[in-house]
């Protein structure tokens, strides 16, 4: 299961920075790389134009893949994975995985904003890692008396044995 879409990635970024950085030309535009994104019409656009944005698209693609790799690098150290939908849903891994396919995209030459935000995303996974963190709500169970406990994630440790 994934933690976002490409559709995901070009609402919180723009569909108009995403197709620039995912594409090799500027013929492809905003409006082109949602249109293919969300399975649009796009026989108003030239066949070369199209074929672009069909490149742009399977780099976007590629992206979310590395991001998500990175991702589940953090928290199979804590979980079992994959998370269920209910984990997913809960957290913030949506917002960090279209945070790092961003960073990802501008290889060599992001943002003082982009790396920040990066380093902030990768911080809060290490913090996952280790329990100093959680996923959100799907980790955590609040008693009747209003405290709260902090359910441990799915270990790979068969704790039961000891």
């Amino acid at each position: 299961m994934t933690y976002a879409t490409e559709l995901q990635l070009l609402q919180r970024h723009g569909n108009d920075e995403m197709a620039e950085l995912a594409s090799e030309n500027s013929a492809v535009d905003g409006e082109l790389l949602m249109l293919t994104v969300t399975g649009g019409d796009r026989s108003s656009y030239d066949s070369l134009v199209v074929h672009a944005a069909d490149d742009a698209l399977v780099r976007l693609q590629l992206v979310m893949s590395d991001a998500h790799k990175r991702i589940d690098s953090y928290l199979r150290e804590r979980y079992a994975l994959p998370l269920s939908a209910e984990q997913i849903a809960g957290s913030d891994l949506s917002r960090i995985q279209t945070t790092l396919s961003r960073y990802f995209l501008m290889e060599n030459d992001p943002s003082d904003t982009v790396l920040k935000r990066y380093n902030d995303a990768i911080s809060w996974l290490r913090d996952v890692s280790v329990g100093k963190a959680s996923l959100g709500e799907s980790d955590v169970t609040v008693s009747t008396d209003g405290t709260g406990t902090v359910r441990q994630g799915n270990s790979r440790i068969g704790w039961d044995n000891y």
